[in-house]
């Protein structure tokens, strides 16, 4: 299966944001040829992607090749990427290996990441709030079987406080 993490979940326009892809091997046997795929809208550039990754030309695809992963292990590769323009960027990870996979469920996973500004680099509000989250942000819980996305509106930061 595979897990994908954002760090940071919100990041200003032609900044640095860092995905991790982790792709466990539940076993019994080997996953070999295993290939984790990153994909993302145009509005991200992709600097030079990570020894043993390629990115598609046409479009916005980071392929990472991992090799073979034993059962009950781990293998992980980080792409970094600079979204170019404000909005919300929606990034699909997902695995591929040869042979049978007995639970599919689990290889592919989506996560929301919140761009604020324009590609000048204008914040487009008034600054401060440290680290607020105001508007709109989307929060995904990733389950084993499902995803579900869950929809906050106004301020993030006072609902998580009870405010």
């Amino acid at each position: 299966g595979i897990l994908l993490s954002g760090s940071p979940l919100q990041v200003a326009a032609n900044a640095s944001l860092t995905y991790t892809m982790s792709v466990s091997n539940n076993g019994p046997d080997l996953a070999q040829g295993v290939v984790a795929a990153l994909s993302l809208p145009a509005s991200v550039t992709v600097p030079p992607v990570p020894s043993g990754c390629s990115k598609d030309s046409q479009t916005v695809v980071v392929r990472c090749s991992l090799g073979t992963i034993k059962a009950g292990r781990t293998g992980q590769i980080q792409v970094t990427v600079t979204p170019t323009k404000g909005g919300i960027i929606n990034a699909t990870a997902s695995v591929s290996f040869l042979g049978q996979d007995s639970n599919t469920n689990n290889n592919l996973e989506t996560i929301a990441t919140t761009v604020t500004g324009t590609a000048n680099g204008s914040s487009g509000g008034s600054g401060g709030g440290g680290g607020t989250i105001s508007g709109t942000a989307l929060i995904w819980l990733i389950g084993l079987y499902s995803m579900v996305a869950v929809r906050y509106r106004g301020n993030f930061a006072k609902r998580l406080s009870g405010g």
